[in-house]
Parts: C-alpha cells; structure tokens; sequence
C-alpha cells in the first residue's frame, strides 16, 4: 500500500505509515544507535550455554540490558503521557 491510505468515502489520501507487526519492531530497533546492543542478548545466551568465564557473561548480559532500560524508561513516559500527571508520576516512580 506504499503508507499511503485512502478514506474509501471521500477518496482522500494519507500519509499515515502502515501499521505492521514488522513497521513497529523496526520502528523500535533502529530508533536509536544504542538498541544494536540487541545483539548481545543472544551472545550472552550463548555465553552461558557454552560454558564461557561467568565475568564475561556477566558483563554481556549487563550490556544488552542498556537498551532494555532505556525502552522501558520511553514507555513509561509515553503511557504516562495519556494517563494523567498523578498516575504518570506513579507509574515513573515505580518503573524507572
């Protein structure tokens, strides 16, 4: 559809991007340069398995939680932008 919609009634074109499962997981990947420390998940994963010096799979897993927090940290201020100032507080408080 090349993220452009017709309103069927009218005719009218937008410009809204398409809103797919893959759109939004790309949107949230390369949002920022830090989410390519993504990749580590799976190598501390592997770390582990394979038996590896626990400090190395340690410090692996420490990295690939760096984008984690910082997703968790948008999305609380993005719910928090439609819930309200005292439930958004709340939510900030307790999550980070």
């Amino acid at each position: 559809m090349d993220g452009v919609y017709r309103d069927s009634e009218a005719g009218v074109k937008s410009s809204r991007p398409d809103f797919t499962l893959m759109g939004q997981l790309r949107a949230t990947i390369f949002r920022s340069w830090i989410n390519i420390l993504f990749l580590m998940i799976p190598v501390g994963i592997a770390l582990n398995f394979m038996h590896i010096n626990p400090v190395a799979t340690f410090i692996t897993n420490f990295v690939a939680i760096i984008p984690l927090a910082a997703m968790l940290s948008d999305a609380t201020e993005q719910i928090a932008y439609h819930i309200g100032e005292t439930l958004g507080g709340l939510l900030n408080a307790t999550f980070g």
